[in-house]
């Protein structure tokens, strides 16, 4: 009897010994674990954003029709990325306030006791940001097949698409303006010479040959108006770029599938126009000056 009852004290007592066991955690070791999971969530969602933000900007920087199927398409593609990054961000958000939580109910405390109130939210923790950072990887997928898809849809659609670059326009332009104002100075310094020659001669020879002074200051006539030609592409070309400038005014780059490139064509025709009219002034000047130059000799 003394036996049985021994056995049963130590039974309970091992029974009591087990069951009143209880396990510490250091609250240090945890908060490391879960700060390295917030770290590593904001750490890719902050590259995926750069990353598909860069793609977005550099799309949108190209300002193409919104008609056009293909833009339409290119943006649908654009719109399922912003949503998916929205739902990255709520998802960071989660994880960073679970964090926070964690810091409020452990503050203070060197270990974590099992069983105990603050264990009980440990659990709750340790289960919402594995199910956030398990939701955090597989929209982390979603986006970068969508973001790969993008990347060749808008490689293979948009190869054709030509651009401009705006400060490079605008250096050729105060380039040939000023190569203009050079051959403005350099041509009217010639032909004051020349004109100065001419009524030289139209002075000397007024009384003995009038038909050919008349000619001479029929060409001196014409000169002059190639004259008024020559400043009037300048100030054409002057109004073509300004015209472009204010166009452009805020763009790096103006792209063949904006509304915009109309402003490039245009530019581009009014400066085609402008040098033909230009080579027709010196070629004008030229043939013009070979004129009065025979009729000088014929009258020698």
């Amino acid at each position: 009897m003394k036996s049985f009852l021994l056995s049963s004290v130590l039974f309970g007592a091992l029974f009591s010994l087990f069951t009143s066991c209880t396990v510490y955690y250091k609250t240090n070791d945890i908060d490391q674990k879960l700060k390295s999971s917030v770290s590593q969530v904001n750490t890719n969602c902050t590259s995926i954003q750069s990353k598909i933000g860069l793609a977005q900007a550099n799309f949108n920087a190209m300002n193409c029709d919104a008609v056009s199927p293909t833009v339409q398409k290119a943006n649908e593609y654009l719109k399922t990325m912003e949503t998916t990054i929205q739902g990255l961000n709520t998802i960071k958000t989660k994880v960073n306030n679970e964090y926070d939580n964690f810091a409020q109910y452990s503050k203070g405390k060197i270990q974590i006791q099992s069983n105990s109130e603050e264990w009980v939210k440990f659990k709750n923790t340790k289960k919402n940001m594995k199910s956030a950072v398990k939701d955090f990887q597989k929209k982390g997928k979603e986006l970068s097949k969508v973001s790969v898809d993008f990347s060749k849809f808008t490689s293979k659609e948009f190869a054709a698409i030509q651009y401009v670059d705006v400060e490079t326009y605008n250096k050729k332009f105060n380039q040939m303006i000023d190569s203009l104002n050079r051959q403005e100075k350099e041509l009217y310094s010639k032909l004051k010479v020349q004109e100065s020659q001419i009524i030289d001669v139209i002075t000397k020879k007024a009384k003995t040959q009038p038909e050919k002074c008349k000619i001479l200051n029929d060409d001196l006539f014409k000169v002059n108006e190639e004259k008024k030609n020559f400043t009037v592409i300048k100030t054409n070309f002057s109004q073509t770029a300004a015209a472009f400038r204010s166009a452009t005014t805020g763009i790096s780059r103006v792209y063949s599938c904006s509304s915009k490139w109309e402003v490039v064509q245009k530019t581009e025709e009014n400066m085609l126009k402008d040098q033909t009219a230009l080579k027709l002034v010196v070629q004008n000047l030229q043939q013009i000056h070979a004129h009065m130059q025979e009729v000088i000799t014929s009258m020698n």
